[in-house]
């Protein structure tokens, strides 16, 4: 798809929207937007570039009136690309988060949790590099949990069949997530105290639950289209006057021969 939101750098977020991929809550020293950089699927994707351990990147949408109960999740999928050049551990790689709200209210943020799909959570892992990488997120998919005030160890003990059947075991200072939860929004992220760079694209993202969308693809806005300028129109008036003098021109000389 093409948007308009081209490179920024942090920290920037832009204004809270619904229905539309934005940049939000990008940190100093990081860059996000859509580029030529890594095309995927056409000629642009959204590059990730964070210069820190300070820097982090987020790319995401919010659905209005969110994308239907935890329940109702089907699958998610994204793609990302890891650039050799990046300095962060091996097992880093853009991670896909699932935002769920308890009571379907987002103004009330105490009870809402993001779920984390991240295969270095999941065991030892090295992301490969130079290369596009296809993530399918289904009912057999584990994910972690961050809330507000819990342990988050990041320990991936819970499978998406679990969480749309309310059956996940919240950590020390959390809570239960119960099947009836909102799913709110959902993004692409890296950083947030990963030490060291990282430089690398995301494209074709998406879900599938009560409310749907993508698989996305990111492409550069078209150039606009060229301008031709207009040809002067021709007076009337001006051709007959030129006529006229034409015709006095050719009269005066023939005058000037027969004297």
């Amino acid at each position: 798809m093409t948007t308009p939101a081209g490179v920024v750098n942090g920290p920037y977020s832009d204004a809270p929207a619904f229905d539309v991929w934005q940049r939000v809550n990008i940190a100093a020293i990081a860059s996000v937007g859509i580029t030529g950089d890594y095309p995927r699927s056409g000629k642009g994707s959204v590059l990730l570039d964070s210069g820190d351990v300070n820097g982090r990147t987020t790319w995401q949408y919010s659905r209005t009136g969110g994308f239907g109960p935890l329940s109702s999740f089907t699958s998610a999928t994204y793609e990302w690309y890891r650039d050799a050049s990046s300095t962060v551990a091996a097992h880093f790689h853009p991670t896909y988060l699932i935002q769920v709200d308890n009571d379907g209210n987002p103004a009330t943020t105490g009870d809402q949790s993001w779920l984390f799909f991240e295969r270095g959570a999941m065991g030892p892992y090295t992301a490969p590099t130079g290369t596009l990488v296809t993530e399918t997120i289904n009912d057999s998919t584990k994910m972690w949990v961050f809330q507000v005030g819990a342990a988050n160890t990041q320990n991936p003990v819970t499978t998406m069949a679990q969480f749309k059947a309310g059956a996940y075991v919240p950590e020390a200072g959390g809570f239960a997530i119960p099947a009836t939860a909102t799913i709110l929004r959902i993004r692409v992220s890296t950083g947030t105290g990963w030490p060291g760079t990282f430089r690398g694209a995301v494209d074709n993202i998406g879900i599938v639950a009560a409310s749907s969308v993508g698989p996305d693809n990111f492409e550069l806005a078209p150039p606009p289209p060229a301008t031709v300028a207009p040809v002067p129109a021709t007076d009337l008036w001006a051709l007959l006057s030129l006529s006229s003098l034409l015709a006095g021109v050719a009269a005066w000389r023939q005058r000037r021969r027969r004297s």
